[in-house]
């Protein structure tokens, strides 16, 4: 069984990115911006997920969105 609680750790900390809040880095390259740089599609699949499961509305930048996303992501 994968250890989500690692791998939540390993990806919620690029090294890379360098920003102070990491909650609103966002990839040039793509459409991937938050802790987790999720692109669009994976957000927008994820909050429609959370609304329709929980009736909780995701907001892209809030860090308690972003790890409610992960958790659901890596159920």
């Amino acid at each position: 069984m994968p250890d989500y609680r690692r791998i939540k750790e390993i990806i919620g900390n690029p090294e890379s990115a360098g920003a102070k809040n990491r909650t609103t880095v966002k990839n040039p390259r793509s459409s991937a911006r938050g802790k987790y740089q999720f692109t669009n599609d994976t957000w927008n699949d994820i909050a429609k997920i959370a609304k329709a499961r929980y009736k909780i509305k995701l907001e892209r930048y809030d860090p308690r969105s972003q790890e409610i996303a992960m958790d659901l992501l890596l159920e």
